[in-house]
């Protein structure tokens, strides 16, 4: 990938097609030196416990570079749990 572009990590979203929604455990995890945002997680219960999140590169124009982004899915109106 060429510096710039996106590039997550990880992304968990709700299911498209029949609007389920999973959740996202991460543990013990290294999430180092992508583009974007580190971990990315839409509408589905979060837990990460014991992980590093580093060298989150920002975007070309100088946007974004997250390490966690959490956000509610507007579209299902579906709001998840949280841990860290």
């Amino acid at each position: 990938m060429s510096p710039g572009t996106a590039g997550r990590g990880i992304e968990v979203k709700c299911n498209a097609d029949d609007s389920s929604c999973g959740s996202l455990r991460v543990t013990n995890s290294m999430i180092a030196e992508n583009s974007h945002v580190g971990i990315f997680a839409m509408g589905v219960d979060t837990e990460v416990t014991s992980t590093v999140v580093r060298d989150t590169q920002s975007q070309a124009d100088g946007s974004f570079g997250l390490g966690i982004k959490i956000q509610p899915d507007h579209g299902r109106d579906t709001c998840a749990r949280f841990s860290l």
